[in-house]
């Protein structure tokens, strides 16, 4: 079972002005603003502590919105959880000569693990590096193709993570 835990609130705002004055308060991002509803704002925050954990269990009593420096009703928070918003996943593989054999079997059975857990609207990329880098699968829907990507690697060459990590 699924259990991709994405800690983000809608907030529904009640607001009578475009502008939105958020203060700047570390580990919150917003995400998204719809204001179809408007004058009601529905802002998509992501909430997240010093080390990066999510928040999680926060009310209307933990936030706050101002209109041109006043005040706003925080009208409803929710925390969604296992929500169907898609995922973009890139699958990093280590195929240098020190994968040889079992470590780059392990690494495919996780890759495909991974690829067993993804949705229809998820997608995902495959890079695979060990002298130097290359995408081998570039973002798609089709896990068929990523697995048959990972399926494809062999083990050579060195370890160039540094390549990799600015890929």
């Amino acid at each position: 079972m699924r259990k991709l835990l994405i800690s983000i609130l809608i907030i529904t705002v009640l607001l009578f002005a475009v502008t939105i004055v958020v203060a700047q308060a570390q580990g919150i991002t917003i995400n998204g603003v719809d204001d179809s509803e408007f004058p009601l704002l529905k802002l998509l925050v992501t909430v997240v502590s010093a080390d990066g954990r999510p928040v999680l269990g926060l009310t209307e009593t933990d936030f706050s919105a101002l209109v041109q420096g006043r005040n706003a009703e925080v009208v409803r928070v929710e925390e969604i959880r296992n929500s169907d918003l898609p995922v973009s996943v890139v699958l990093v593989v280590d195929s240098s000569e020190s994968m040889y054999a079992t470590p780059l079997q392990d690494a495919k059975d996780a890759a495909g693990i991974l690829l067993d857990n993804l949705r229809p609207v998820d997608e995902v990329a495959v890079i695979d590096f060990d002298s130097g880098y290359r995408v081998i699968q570039p973002f798609t829907s089709d896990f068929a193709a990523a697995r048959s990507a990972v399926a494809g690697l062999t083990a050579d060459g060195v370890t160039s993570l540094y390549d990799a990590a600015y890929a």
